[in-house]
């Protein structure tokens, strides 16, 4: 949850830099398809589905890389 709250806030700072917009988290759920094995590598990347004047709508991803294993 906390990795998709900073990828989330990332992805709205730069988004606020480009528009001068202000947002606030209203709602964030997560479906966990499994663990990430100790020592892997996680990656988080976040789109943006839809932006409006207040309110932006966007879906993080999560990949696992084993090659630090």
């Amino acid at each position: 949850a906390a990795m998709s709250d900073i990828a989330s806030g990332f992805t709205l700072n730069r988004y606020h830099r480009a528009t001068e917009s202000m947002f606030v988290t209203i709602s964030l759920s997560h479906q966990f398809i499994g663990s990430v094995p100790l020592g892997a590598w996680l990656t988080s990347m976040c789109t943006i589905r839809k932006a409006g004047r207040s309110t932006l709508f966007l879906d993080c991803e999560h990949c696992v890389d084993e090659i630090g294993r």
